[in-house]
């Protein structure tokens, strides 16, 4: 119901707050994601500063959802230097973050979210032993462009694939490794050399593939 959508979102009032651990808490709860299938899309252009947690909110998410999957955009954030309770809320359920910076850029990263398949409830057919991963990815790639990764590894609760800048700890892009053995992952604005990761939920890398933004 597109046009219901609207109009409920124009009715709203901003008060120029960001509660957005419990707001993520309420839309899980209506969405009884405790017994139902339920995808939630946070848009935030800011961090939590109602004095709720947001990690802590995404651990207990993971711990008790039946199957939930959480995509968060965190709009024009870039000078924002901890985001990694909007990153929690993506990384242990099932979900994208992304960081657009103009309209545009958010058009196309909802999309992009749009698009992305929804898993189903089901446990890896993988072993939870330490084992080798491999990434599967293109080699060049334009600004702002879809990145699809193939990828094997243990493909635990936690795991991830994230995007950095050649040789740096920081990740720019993050996407959960789920048992589909597919990632998307946006690539940045500015060109250059990066690196696509596979890391365990213990951030310990188990594979790199290089790619060129250009």
């Amino acid at each position: 119901d597109p046009a219901g959508f609207k109009a409920a979102v124009n009715s709203l009032t901003p008060q120029g707050r960001t509660p957005l651990t419990a707001a993520v808490r309420q839309a899980a709860e209506q969405l009884n994601y405790t017994t139902r299938s339920a995808r939630i899309v946070l848009v935030s252009d800011g961090v939590e500063n109602c004095d709720g947690d947001p990690a802590a909110l995404a651990t207990a998410l993971s711990e008790n959802a039946l199957d939930l999957t959480v995509h968060v955009i965190g709009f024009d954030v870039s000078g924002i230097a901890d985001q990694s309770g909007l990153e929690a809320l993506a990384t242990l359920n099932h979900g994208l973050y992304l960081t657009p910076e103009t309209s545009q850029e958010l058009k196309d990263d909802l999309n992009s979210m749009m698009e992305m398949p929804t898993e189903g409830a089901t446990d890896s057919a993988m072993s939870s032993d330490m084992m080798a991963a491999t990434l599967m990815a293109p080699d060049t790639t334009a600004p702002r462009s879809r990145i699809t990764v193939e990828f094997t590894g243990p493909m635990d609760s936690g795991d991830y694939i994230g995007l950095s800048q050649a040789g740096a700890d920081d990740v720019l892009a993050i996407a959960r490794a789920g048992n589909s053995g597919t990632a998307l992952l946006i690539a940045p604005r500015a060109t250059g050399s990066y690196e696509l990761r596979y890391y365990t939920e213990k951030s310990e890398v188990l594979a790199l593939h290089m790619i060129e933004v250009k």
